[in-house]
């Protein structure tokens, strides 16, 4: 009896949806641009300040010419879309995130139309809400390429379907080229999006005896687009980056599909349930599924699988030429695990709408307790700030006569973005290659630094570590001993400068350890400690 009410209402749903379905997507991106508003709200850290002081540079001559020097290693139509929306929303961190968010939302509604031209609307709406569950939705409110790389490759999938169905045969094929081309001057391991349009129209034009020219065009033209790159990464061939943080490798291979994928083990696991239970639920001699069922052709199973294997094509690509790897390269995997797994649970339940409607509804109410839960530790986070086992950290409660050294070369850009001009005008980092390709493995920090004070406002001072020693004989250090990419406390023990132990504080980006260094010949006034 519960099963057939509940059968019956899962119909009636899928039907309401079906009949309203600009309704539902008008709310679904309501909600979207709400959570995603106040996720967007936080903070700028390291790289999105590079996005920030980019767009803010006066017009694109003069960004390109600091591409050209090394301040950043993107193309530069991130900052031509950060630049735009500056003009629109203000300069504030929301303002800087907004191409990102957009970025998000184009890949959730090309996810919807390409699942539901083949396997029903329900089914593509699963796949639009599929992808916020995902660890790449945090991606959705940083202010780099990512977002729009999701966007416009998505966009450039729906194309492509469009282009190979013959279904406004010119519109499609620019759309195609328009695409892959933005996504390519967005991000250089964008290029990367290429191989799995390339590998779909090398099986399309195999099955079907003949060759697509335009749409085999539109593939290729947009890796002109690589020139471009040229330029811009040949500063990073002076870094030497021999460090874990960057190192590819099987382990960080691993740890990239299990940043996207484990925040939904459990809503595929009870959708895999779902599907089970449908298949069985009237009783009847379950039939084979054939191939020729799959409501995706041979090509388009080919393109989304090497959409999934991008995180692979990543670590190749760093394994071979690039030397780095992130997890956040192979974010277009989702767009492929969003299709793979939409599809095939139409093709199982044999595109029974009420599956799709459950479907659809099961990741929509994951989103929103996910959301719920995330609202809940903000909230409770600033009420019970001062219960923490660590204290916050207030720079303007240490010792002022003191200079405030930050040892990691993340942190400093950050605090010197959003602390008062009293607290910059006592901020250093210092340089020491030697002591960062040994305790680090790069000089990154060393070489990038010089150059990114050409051209943003940073107000903090950046001294080489012997005359910063040479000049102070104590001074307050703020960073972490066991942090990877900091070689001055190891630096400090070596040369025997004294360190004492101010305390671990609580501070917005993250814990840090606060320590006074006094080297010989001078005196610790022992009150360091903040109250």
């Amino acid at each position: 009896m519960l099963r057939n009410s509940l059968s019956r209402w899962f119909q009636q749903f899928s039907a309401q949806i079906e009949r309203q379905c600009s309704e539902v997507l008008l709310l679904f991106t309501i909600l979207y641009l709400v959570v995603t508003f106040f996720h967007g709200g936080r903070r700028f850290w390291y790289d999105e300040l590079f996005t920030f002081y980019m767009a803010r540079l006066p017009d694109l001559q003069t960004i390109w010419a600091a591409l050209k020097d090394g301040a950043d290693h993107n193309p530069p139509l991130l900052y031509v879309a950060t630049k735009i929306s500056h003009s629109l929303f203000g300069y504030g961190e929301f303002a800087t995130r907004v191409p990102a968010m957009l970025g998000y939302l184009l890949m959730c509604f090309s996810l919807l139309i390409f699942v539901g031209r083949r396997s029903g609307r329900t089914y593509g709406m699963a796949a639009m809400v599929f992808p916020l569950m995902t660890g790449a939705y945090s991606y959705a409110t940083e202010a780099r390429s990512y977002g729009m790389v999701l966007g416009f490759g998505a966009a450039a999938v729906v194309a492509y379907q469009f282009a190979a169905d013959r279904v406004h045969r010119r519109l499609s094929v620019a759309s195609l080229a328009i695409f892959l081309s933005a996504a390519l001057l967005t991000h250089s391991y964008a290029v990367l999006l290429l191989v799995p349009f390339g590998m779909s129209e090398a099986v399309r034009t195999w099955t079907q005896r003949r060759g697509d020219l335009p749409v085999i065009a539109a593939v290729i033209l947009p890796a002109l687009s690589i020139l471009i790159y040229l330029p811009i990464l040949a500063t990073l061939n002076s870094y030497v980056l021999n460090t874990v943080v960057f190192q590819p490798s099987f382990a960080s291979l691993m740890a990239c599909y299990k940043t996207l994928f484990d925040p939904v083990v459990w809503p595929i696991l009870i959708a895999l349930a779902m599907i089970a239970i449908s298949a069985l639920s009237l009783g009847a001699e379950p039939q084979p599924l054939t191939r020729s069922e799959f409501p995706l052709p041979f090509h388009e199973v080919v393109l989304t699988a090497f959409l999934l294997a991008v995180p692979v094509l990543a670590m190749i690509v760093a394994a071979l030429v690039t030397r780095v790897f992130m997890n956040r390269y192979g974010l277009s995997a989702v767009i492929g695990a969003s299709i793979l797994l939409c599809s095939s649970a139409s093709w199982v339940a044999r595109r029974s709408r009420t599956v799709g409607a459950a479907l659809f509804l099961l990741f929509l109410a994951c989103f929103v307790v996910q959301s719920a839960l995330w609202f809940r530790d903000v909230l409770n986070g600033r009420q019970q700030y001062s219960m923490r086992a660590k204290p916050p950290l207030q720079l303007s409660k240490l010792q002022n006569d003191l200079p405030l050294v930050i040892s990691n070369g993340l942190l400093f850009l950050q605090v010197d973005h959003y602390e008062s001009p009293e607290i910059v005008s006592r901020l250093h980092f210092l340089t020491d290659r030697a002591s960062a390709l040994s305790y680090m493995g790069t000089d990154m920090f060393d070489k990038h630094y010089p150059v990114i004070r050409k051209w943003f406002p940073i107000r903090g001072k950046t001294s080489s570590y012997s005359d910063f020693m040479k000049a102070n004989k104590r001074f307050l250090m703020i960073g972490s001993y066991e942090q990877v990419l900091e070689w001055l406390p190891h630096k400090l023990v070596a040369d025997g400068v004294h360190l004492r132990y101010v305390g671990e504080y609580a501070w917005g980006v993250g814990d840090v350890i606060v320590l006074e260094a006094q080297q010989d010949g001078s005196s610790s006034s022992g009150n360091g400690t903040p109250p």
